[in-house]
């Protein structure tokens, strides 16, 4: 019963992760006009701000997943979120242009091991074909809710703060995705990987 619990506990947080990174993809969009006249931002950073997360993601996506297999899933997983929270915090603090876009930068290099390595977790925990595809169900929901959620929640932030609480929102969300961490089991992450005795989580 109890482990049954924890596969589901597990599967929220993958999917709130999952959910965060399609809302921070979009959150900063309704925002740009307000944050290039706070950092005096040209209308190249403007564009950086947005493409410097997408960018970076895309590029990192296949090499990302890799190097989960080969050293451990869990391992990556939750070093990635940490860094995805700490980049969020950065992006709120940002005092410059190029701090944000670099600080956005790294928000993508996170993620970019939190898309495949979320969905690799996830086919280790739910061994039952029928749960595995219910859980699959769920992952695809919160993937494709995240992206036009961004625009609302940031246009709902800026009416009543400042921009940087769009950023802010993240690490809040952050640690409701750790808290379940332990229910990723180390053994099945480290299993799956090539079959092997890896290095693993």
């Amino acid at each position: 019963m109890r482990e049954a619990r924890g596969k589901w506990l597990a599967l929220a947080a993958l999917g709130l992760s999952l959910l965060t990174i399609g809302v921070d993809a979009t959150i900063l969009n309704v925002a740009l006009p307000t944050v290039g006249a706070d950092l005096g931002a040209s209308t190249s950073d403007l564009q950086w701000f947005v493409d410097a997360f997408t960018l970076a993601m895309a590029a990192l996506l296949l090499p990302a997943g890799l190097l989960g297999d080969r050293f451990g899933r869990k391992k990556f997983l939750m070093g990635s979120l940490f860094v995805f929270g700490a980049a969020s915090v950065w992006c709120a603090y940002s005092g410059s242009s190029g701090m944000l876009i670099a600080a956005r930068t790294l928000l993508g290099v996170s993620a970019a091991f939190l898309v495949p390595l979320c969905t690799s977790v996830l086919l280790d925990i739910f061994e039952d074909e029928k749960e595995r595809t219910k859980a699959i169900g769920v992952i695809a929901v919160t993937q494709t809710l995240g992206l036009p959620l961004g625009p609302i929640l940031g246009g709902a932030l800026l009416n009543h703060f400042w921009w940087a609480r769009c950023s802010w929102s993240t690490p809040r969300w952050w640690r409701w995705a750790w808290w379940p961490s332990p229910c990723w089991s180390p053994s099945r992450t480290a299993r799956s990987a090539a079959g092997s005795t890896s290095p693993g989580c």
